[in-house]
């Protein structure tokens, strides 16, 4: 064979071949948008049907169920994605909290700490573990908060004492403050509802540690959280965005200030009662009172 019917031959065969690669390349890219529209119908219908139980367990006032209906759908969509399961988990719980504070339902807490708990679970670094130990404790200081007792809110000390584990203050001194202040208020309120005034004023040292470190290192955002517990509230109460003492929590800690020898007895922030709205009475909550630590919380 000459060269020029030699090279024909090989432009004819690499065309032939070309022709095939594209023909390929088609039918994936078939498949590909076929399996597209098929996850994106899957994903339809299972959210349906999730979201389907989800109110139908809220109706019966089955808060733990509907965690668990939402955690599912989570692993349904996901599979075994860690990551986009958390991803999925942590916006659904910022929806549930949201609810839960702009509407007062206690239903919505109970579901919010289902999805916290299995977040503790999914972590897979010390931050990580420590920031979903934090979320859990607020978690559940809110609903103790909310409930007769002390139940939850002990286990709210338990989440936070697990999250300062991780978040050391060596390590990460800012997010071990705002943590050790959050479980310092959770241990205020179970002082308050005991008449403990010796916990007390334990715990607004513990609080004031919090606002001094947070202070000492310029987080005027962080540190006028915790501000109100320490004497060091603004000079306007109305404007006051840190938490406020309860009237009881500060009588109770006037019996144990010559002990303890702490300022916050000699400094008492008038508490505001417009920012936190009514909530309705179950059979498990406390009468209707507003918040003694305002709405938010200090989350890191």
């Amino acid at each position: 064979m000459d060269a020029g019917k030699s090279g024909l031959a090989r432009a004819m065969l690499r065309k032939v071949s070309e022709d095939l690669r594209h023909q390929e390349e088609a039918r994936q890219e078939a498949r590909r948008h076929e399996e597209e529209e098929q996850r994106g119908r899957y994903v339809i219908e299972v959210t349906a049907l999730g979201n389907r139980e989800r109110d139908i367990v809220l109706a019966t006032h089955d808060g733990e169920a509907a965690g668990d209906a939402i955690i599912a759908l989570a692993e349904a969509l996901h599979g075994a994605n860690v990551a986009t399961i958390a991803t999925f988990l942590i916006s659904e719980a910022e929806t549930l909290e949201n609810h839960s504070r702009d509407r007062g339902s206690n239903l919505h807490l109970v579901a919010l700490i289902a999805l916290r708990s299995r977040l503790v679970a999914l972590a897979s670094s010390d931050d990580e573990r420590g920031r979903a130990h934090d979320n859990l404790g607020i978690a559940l200081w809110t609903l103790g908060e909310r409930e007769n007792g002390t139940a939850r809110l002990e286990q709210a000390v338990v989440a936070f004492r697990a999250a300062l584990e991780e978040l050391t203050r060596e390590r990460v001194p800012l997010q071990w403050a705002a943590s050790f202040g959050n479980q310092g208020i959770a241990l205020m309120l179970i002082a308050d509802r005991n008449n403990d005034a010796a916990g007390a004023g334990a715990a607004l040292r513990q609080i004031e540690t919090a606002y001094e470190v947070l202070r000492s290192a310029g987080q005027e955002q962080w540190s006028a959280y915790f501000s109100g517990a320490t004497g060091e509230s603004q000079s306007d109460p109305q404007s006051a965005q840190g938490p406020m003492i309860t009237q009881h929590a500060l009588d109770i800690t006037d019996q144990a200030a010559a002990s303890v020898r702490h300022p916050i007895g000699r400094h008492r922030p008038s508490p505001s009662m417009d920012h936190q709205p009514m909530r309705r009475a179950g059979p498990t909550s406390r009468p209707q009172q507003r918040s003694a630590w305002g709405p938010e919380r200090l989350r890191l």
